[in-house]
């Protein structure tokens, strides 16, 4: 069990713990130092680090509504501001193994939960998990989607939608005061090693330096919105 595996893990943790900076609407995680039982001759046990997720039912009843079981939806349902949220979320941390408007089996979502006050309501909230293929885990089996114009998966593409951008600015304004939270989950995460934590951080701050612009955010957001 090489150790860039247990980082991997650690780096998903942190950007569950990220997502939880930037809404309630999140799965919240429990970090784990777990010990198993081997049949070494010493009978020293093997350490290492994992992770809870919370239950899909627990995040919606925290917040007040359902969780939902519905085909595949329009991105009209979707709440603009909780969807920019996790739209932008997803282009931090370079992941694109998601969609937010249907999945395998004609079920919803492909890697997000959807949540809201009913099945026929709108303003519904999608909620991201299954992070380990984002370019801040940046898995060596990772690899991009199909059909995108990504070469890695550490290259950021937005995937959000053309009828929320009026709601792309002030949430990028509140990802922008979460920069010192952010990095601190990185500076004092003490599983994560030296080498991970300074790229990690460098990962994050390329966000903030890619979007430094109204011109920069026209670009590489606005310009590349769906639909």
């Amino acid at each position: 069990f090489p150790s860039k595996y247990e980082q991997y893990i650690v780096k998903e943790y942190l950007a569950y713990r990220m997502y939880n900076e930037v809404t309630d609407k999140s799965y919240r995680v429990q970090g784990l130092d777990l010990s198993y039982a081997t049949d070494a001759e010493d009978g020293s046990p093997i350490e290492r680090f994992g992770f809870l997720i919370e239950d899909p039912d627990d995040v919606a009843k925290r917040n007040g509504v359902e969780k939902l079981s519905i085909n595949d939806i329009m991105p009209s349902r979707l709440d603009p501001q909780e969807t920019s949220r996790f739209m932008l979320f997803q282009y931090l941390i370079a992941n694109l193994d998601w969609s937010a408007l249907g999945g395998p089996k004609d079920a919803c979502c492909h890697n997000a939960r959807l949540i809201g006050a009913s099945p026929e309501a709108d303003m519904l909230v999608a909620i991201p998990y299954d992070l380990d293929s984002s370019g801040l885990v940046n898995a060596h089996y990772a690899a991009p989607p199909d059909g995108l114009k990504v070469r890695s998966v550490t290259q950021r593409l937005y995937r959000g939608f053309c009828a929320h951008n009026d709601n792309v600015a002030p949430v990028l304004e509140e990802f922008r005061a979460l920069q010192p939270e952010f990095d601190a989950l990185l500076e004092n995460e003490p599983r994560l090693d030296k080498g991970n934590r300074k790229r990690s951080l460098k990962f994050i701050d390329q966000f903030y330096e890619n979007l430094e612009t109204p011109k920069d955010v026209q670009k590489l957001l606005m310009d590349n919105c769906r639909g």
